[in-house]
């Protein structure tokens, strides 16, 4: 009867340490609204990724979200630029806002890492992929 147990207890062990675990934060995200006229979008572009990296620069990533929602006149260095920061998003409208469209992801160190690929020994050892 006990081996029973045993057999139970370890098959549920297995189970939990055969699972593979993944967690990936929700990066902030900008758009820009171009003005019908405008043809400066890679600077605007640049210029707002510079200015984030600025602003960031030794704050916890919990708190970036609030930092930007509180300063965005970073975001507004020209008389036609108007930022609003709505549901996690930087919104930056350039003029009417009635030209190109950009979005990207707000992020503070655009280095190339590689992708960790998790993996779970029990999956490998069954030869699931």
């Amino acid at each position: 009867m006990k081996t029973k147990y045993y057999l139970l207890a370890a098959t549920i062990w297995l189970c939990v340490l055969g699972c593979a675990v993944n967690s990936k934060a929700n990066a902030l995200t900008y758009t820009v609204y171009f003005d019908t006229n405008s043809n400066n979008s890679a600077e605007v572009k640049q210029g707002i990724l510079n200015n984030y990296r600025e602003l960031i620069r030794g704050v916890h990533e919990e708190s970036e979200a609030v930092l930007i929602a509180h300063n965005l006149a970073y975001f507004m260095w020209d008389d036609q630029m108007d930022a609003k920061w709505d549901s996690g998003e930087l919104v930056v409208t350039i003029g009417d806002g009635q030209g190109a469209v950009i979005h990207g992801d707000l992020e503070a160190n655009e280095t190339c890492l590689p992708e960790v690929k998790t993996k779970s020994w029990l999956l490998e050892w069954l030869d699931f992929d």
